[in-house]
């Protein structure tokens, strides 16, 4: 039979008490840092998702070259369908060319953040769409509405241009 006995001093145990914290913070973070959106960081070129207020939002859209109304024309809350039709599909493949993937996502409630584009070349009626969760861009489009409408990426030069009729924008926006 071994019998250990030790003297410490208040001063030491209350080092091992503060590194035990320390240690247990550590952890703490690891793991709350581990289930960060996958988008939390930045995107093409370092733009800065993070979008905790409106000044945010409109500088996020203001590094792709868009000016905007400071007012949203519309803000909703939507569903991220958990099976992806065709059209979300196709709408996928927009959002991981500039860097983002919506099957994260799926069957998660974001918010749709709408804003009119007042700068785009040519349009009018252009605006810029954006989907975000816990205070993050996951995704999002420009696009008209109109007849001979388009959506491209938040970057005009940069990934494909696809049309898309009014019917797709419904199903895509309005789902709910």
């Amino acid at each position: 039979m071994f019998i250990w006995s030790f003297k410490t001093s208040k001063k030491e145990i209350i080092l091992l008490i503060i590194g035990i914290i320390a240690f247990i913070g550590a952890i703490i973070f690891a793991i709350s840092s581990s289930s960060a959106p996958v988008n939390a960081g930045a995107i093409n070129g370092g733009v800065s998702c993070r979008v905790e207020d409106s000044a945010q939002r409109e500088n996020f859209l203001r590094a792709f070259g868009w000016e905007i109304d400071k007012n949203p024309t519309d803000v909703r809350e939507i569903i991220i369908p958990i099976d992806f039709s065709p059209v979300y599909e196709k709408y996928n493949q927009l959002q991981k060319q500039q860097g983002f993937d919506l099957e994260n996502y799926k069957g998660k409630k974001v918010k749709l953040w709408t804003y009119h584009i007042t700068n785009y070349p040519e349009k009018d009626n252009v605006y810029a769409n954006m989907l975000v969760f816990e205070n993050n861009v996951i995704g999002g489009d420009v696009c008209s509405y109109e007849l001979d409408g388009f959506m491209h990426g938040f970057n005009a030069e940069s990934g494909d241009k696809f049309t898309i009729s009014a019917r797709d924008v419904f199903s895509l926006i309005y789902q709910q």
